[in-house]
């Protein structure tokens, strides 16, 4: 038995990049998958999906993936993007009489930003990076749905166990009842004044 919230994460990493893939799931009918990817990933979403479905039947099923340059990739900056970008920023301020003052912070960031999305994996290379992160993190994500069921189906059979000796209790009194409701309901009457024959029908 399986419930259907539950998280799992993982994790890929390269020479250049590291992705960190979450997948978390809470309670639904039908089985929704929602995936929130780097725009130049939207290609592999059906992929993603499929390799849910493989696993899950019910529930909302969320997906996130967040690619970030690793700390010691030797990026290729592009000078001439980088200019580029530098030049449409210029512009973009000198239009709206903004003093146009770069810092070297400004630049690095340009610089690395531009370096990072040319070295993103692309196409086959790109689902054989994610892949592995993606089994891990639907791996993780099984487990706990799994331990979170066996806890249902625990306190679910706990539940059933209870109600089964109350059950067996009612059976137990439930003979007595309309005699002694009987009795009851006479004593009742005869207290209020009321002879009755108990034999009358």
């Amino acid at each position: 038995m399986y419930s259907m919230t539950g998280y799992g994460r993982g994790e890929a990493a390269d020479a250049t990049h590291t992705l960190s893939l979450e997948i978390s799931g809470v309670n639904r009918k039908q089985l929704e998958v929602v995936c929130s990817l780097p725009r130049e990933w939207q290609s592999l979403e059906r992929r993603i999906v499929e390799a849910v479905r493989a696993r899950v039947s019910r529930g909302r099923v969320s997906l996130n993936a967040q690619l970030r340059a690793s700390e010691n990739a030797e990026l290729q900056w592009d000078k001439a993007a980088v200019a580029t970008r530098l030049n449409e920023l210029k512009t973009l301020c000198e239009a709206n009489a903004v003093p146009f003052e770069p810092t070297p912070a400004l630049v690095l960031k340009i610089a690395t930003t531009s370096a990072s999305a040319q070295q993103t994996p692309q196409d086959d290379a790109l689902w054989a990076f994610l892949q592995p992160a993606l089994e891990s993190a639907l791996a993780a994500f099984t487990a706990m749905r799994k331990t979170e069921g066996d806890a249902l189906k625990a306190d679910i059979a706990a539940r059933a166990q209870a109600l089964e000796s109350l059950l067996a209790q009612i059976k137990q009194h439930a003979p007595q009842v309309v005699t002694r409701y009987r009795e009851q309901l006479f004593t009742r009457l005869k207290t209020g004044g009321l002879e009755l024959d108990l034999n009358d029908e």
